[in-house]
């Protein structure tokens, strides 16, 4: 099984408010990826993800793209998930999006796109009366909060209501693990050994480190070894560039390919990177077979239950 870990929720108007015209500061990321910008050669990575879909020949810009699948929704999602050769994925989102609009889509996409409820600390115990109900009540998967957007590490104390709470549901928490663009906004927010502590306090937590603690790689990979419910997403990073040196992916891929082999999850992070490059630049690299077969699929199907489930071999990602 492929699965997808993670993708941006395909609904019209995240994706539009988000990447089209994203709000205030998060403009940055619009222009660093060019989710606003119809210039050819920043669709032309993304059009084999559509390669023999019903959207090939009917959009040619990415924010013609980025709204087509707005548009369609889960189906969308899934047709160009399908094409691209993913089983099933898991799909992302902060607070700002609403739980029910994420429960909305892994409902019609009946399992094979998994959603999660995005928390933070700032709403105090509104966010854990609220992660309780997506989980009870909309069937969402998984938490997910931000360090870098609340302006606070991922051991302030203030989470903690959060984690006691995915440790009750017996859910996994998603957490922001690397730099970030955001002015005013301290960059080790994001540092993994924030993580050291809360896995500390929480060992029965799973936890997924997402961006994989980038370019703090080496101390994300010690703090890994030291819980063995700890894992490593890096997740709309190109895996093209994991093998060369000086970018500080090195201790991903040799410890990622023997003793946490069974704790790292690909991803696009689509529409941070196309679905087809990222899966291809992933195969490329020198995995043994195992490995690959772990970071492809095998690892986040466990992690989010998805064998228990019947997820068909036609299931999408984005």
């Amino acid at each position: 099984m492929i699965v997808e870990f993670p993708l941006t929720v395909p609904d019209l108007v995240p994706l539009n408010r988000d990447y089209i015209s994203p709000p205030g500061e998060h403009a940055i990321y619009a222009d660093l990826y060019g989710y606003g910008s119809d210039k050819p050669e920043l669709f032309a990575p993304f059009a084999p993800d559509i390669r023999d879909t019903s959207l090939e020949g009917r959009v040619n810009t990415l924010p013609g793209l980025l709204r087509a699948i707005g548009e369609g929704g889960a189906n969308a999602m899934i047709e160009m998930m399908t094409a691209s050769g993913v089983d099933a994925a898991i799909i992302h989102s902060y607070d700002t999006l609403e739980h029910a609009i994420v429960a909305d889509i892994q409902t019609k996409s009946k399992g094979k796109l998994v959603g999660v409820a995005g928390c933070s600390p700032k709403m105090k115990m509104d966010a854990v009366r609220n992660l309780d109900h997506a989980v009870r009540k909309l069937g969402l998967k998984a938490a997910s909060i931000a360090p870098y957007a609340n302006g606070m590490h991922a051991d302030d104390r203030r989470y903690y209501p959060i984690y006691s709470k995915c440790c009750e549901l017996d859910i996994p928490v998603i957490v922001h693990t690397s730099t970030n663009l955001l002015a005013g906004v301290r960059n080790d927010c994001g540092h993994p050994s924030f993580l050291d502590q809360v896995a500390t306090d929480f060992p029965e937590l799973t936890i997924i480190a997402h961006h994989a603690g980038w370019p703090w790689v080496l101390d994300m990979v010690s703090i890994a070894l030291r819980h063995p419910n700890m894992y490593i997403s890096p997740a709309g990073m190109r895996p093209r560039h994991f093998n060369k040196p000086g970018g500080g992916w090195q201790p991903l891929i040799q410890f990622g390919d023997t003793v946490l082999r069974d704790r790292v999850m690909w991803g696009s992070n689509w529409p941070m990177l196309p679905i087809r490059r990222s899966h291809d630049e992933l195969r490329a690299l020198p995995l043994r077979p195992e490995s690959l077969d772990a970071w492809l699929g095998g690892n986040a199907a466990r992690v989010f239950k998805l064998n228990d489930v019947s997820t068909a071999k036609s299931a999408v990602s984005g």
